[in-house]
């Protein structure tokens, strides 16, 4: 009986815990829904006929905020939240809809008691219906895998409507590629109006209890390696394994930011020189596969969450890419010293590789 009974307590007592843990996490939590319309951008005009709509898709989504102390500065309170979109690519016969999941963070940029403008980024993973295909789809040169990475950006401006209600407007940009593992991908780069609902389970305004903001003032090394596959140079040919190395200096200004500078060098076996009034489809390969450059760089901290945004020039380059490149990711401090990275390489917008890696602070 007394054995029965211990068990019993030690169920009732550990459900206690998880309802109140569960009511405590949705003090800080809310849900909703918002509405994306717009219409995808490119360059290429061989893509322009592949747009036979508008762009447009619906997104749910669930965020709380970061509560912890690490988290929390005197400006306001971050948040953090997951979202799934479905909707209309903008070519209903080639492309088709698409959908997806992605976590993503919201900073505050300005708040009063009824008002608040936020700038949310995100980064998951999507699936496109149609993809290009030799025989049944050989027109869409925009998209060549159904799963592909999204990037999402809105600026919004959220209205109080009540204690618990709330309405935004604003402006977002979605971004959808595979990084090159698979050709065609010239991707979608799609701008969008929003126009979206959120229910909070609390009566939160947004704002932070005035606390110290503490943050080391220390110059900070990081080297990190990573690595990505590409296909190049044409559909249906070789995939490659590129390699990337970087150092980079850092140095916090605030408790969520950091500027930083640093250099990249890049092994990318894909690389190759079209021969010259050659045959088609020849290629020089005998040059050196090198890549490197140096750039400077913009680090959003949230506790041991980084977002790094880096720009860059190549000072040694012998193919005929973009003069500037662009790293965009997320970094994540497994401990004090080890992190793990996962980056998106791009020029002028347009993806190169995702690389996948981890590197050591100092």
């Amino acid at each position: 009986m007394r054995r029965r009974f211990i068990i019993v307590w030690f169920v009732l007592f550990n459900t206690v815990l998880n309802i109140q843990a569960q009511q405590s996490f949705l003090k800080i939590s809310s849900f909703g829904a918002q509405g994306n319309y717009g219409s995808f951008l490119t360059v290429a005009p061989k893509a322009q006929y592949l747009r036979d709509s508008y762009t447009y898709f619906g997104e749910m989504f669930f965020e709380s905020e970061l509560t912890s102390r690490e988290h929390i500065t005197t400006a306001a309170i971050p948040v953090w939240g997951i979202g799934f979109f479905f909707g209309n690519t903008g070519s209903k016969e080639y492309i088709g809809h698409m959908s997806g999941l992605f976590p993503y963070v919201k900073f505050p940029l300005f708040s009063t008691s009824g008002f608040r403008s936020n700038l949310r980024f995100g980064t998951g993973i999507s699936r496109i219906q149609k993809t290009y295909n030799t025989l049944t789809n050989h027109k869409n040169v925009l998209i060549g895998s159904h799963i592909n990475s999204y990037i999402n950006f809105v600026l919004e401006n959220e209205w109080r409507l009540s204690q618990k209600a709330f309405v935004h407007a604003g402006l977002g940009f979605s971004h959808i590629s595979n990084g090159s593992t698979t050709l065609p991908n010239l991707g979608l780069n799609i701008p969008t109006a929003v126009l979206g609902v959120r229910y909070a389970f609390h009566q939160s305004t947004g704002t932070a209890k005035p606390i110290r903001d503490t943050f080391s003032r220390k110059i900070f090394y990081t080297v990190t390696t990573s690595m990505g596959v590409k296909q190049s140079p044409w559909i249906g040919s070789n995939r490659y394994i590129v390699h990337v190395l970087s150092a980079e200096t850092r140095k916090q200004f605030s408790p969520t930011g950091a500027y930083g500078a640093g250099i990249m060098l890049c092994y990318d076996p894909s690389l190759m020189h079209e021969v010259s009034e050659g045959p088609i489809e020849v290629f020089k390969q005998n040059d050196p596969k090198w890549q490197a450059g140096i750039f400077a760089s913009y680090t959003r901290i949230m506790g041991r969450l980084f977002i790094p945004l880096q720009l860059g020039i190549y000072a040694y380059n012998k193919y005929p890419v973009h003069f500037f490149y662009e790293n965009i990711g997320l970094a994540y401090n497994a401990s004090d010293n080890w992190l793990v990275t996962i980056q998106l390489k791009a020029h002028a917008g347009q993806a190169d590789f995702i690389h996948l890696g981890g590197g050591y602070t100092f």
